[in-house]
């Protein structure tokens, strides 16, 4: 089954993909004996991480990234503790950092954001998420 020409041959699938409403798809495909089934999620993307650089040595972490959309920024970003059920526990904020913390370059639309001082982060066991806040009007947000 060859899903891409399946997707491009249906009008509305073909419109979301030359669209510029959209800068992202996700295709997710299941099967079997008798089926296929092939599902498109189109959507607007306002933030891009490129890059986690975790340094364990130096209790830091940087992230760097990018924003797809001029109208927002980022603002904070945390690092929450996910429990064993794979839930987000909301009330255990590892760390966090303000936009005092990251460096915006608004020629590329590209951030670094630095997380300094996390030996709680590197001591608690288990997994982790980062969470990234947008704010809109960007020129209004007082970054490093």
């Amino acid at each position: 089954m060859d899903a891409h020409a399946t997707l491009v041959e249906f009008d509305i699938h073909r419109e979301n993909l030359l669209s510029s409403n959209f800068n992202s798809v996700s295709i997710g495909m299941a099967f079997n004996e008798e089926k296929a089934v092939v599902v498109d999620l189109f959507s607007m993307k306002e933030v891009i991480v490129d890059v986690i650089d975790i340094k364990q040595e130096t209790f830091t972490i940087n992230v760097n990234g990018r924003m797809l959309l001029t109208t927002n920024g980022v603002f904070v970003m945390r690092i929450l503790k996910v429990d064993e059920n794979n839930n987000l526990n909301v009330k255990e904020i590892l760390h966090s950092i303000t936009c005092q913390n990251i460096s915006y370059n608004k020629n590329n639309q590209s951030f670094v954001a630095s997380f300094k001082n996390c030996q709680k982060v590197f001591s608690e066991p288990g997994k982790k998420v980062l969470e990234v806040y947008l704010r809109e009007k960007p020129d209004a947000i007082k970054y490093e």
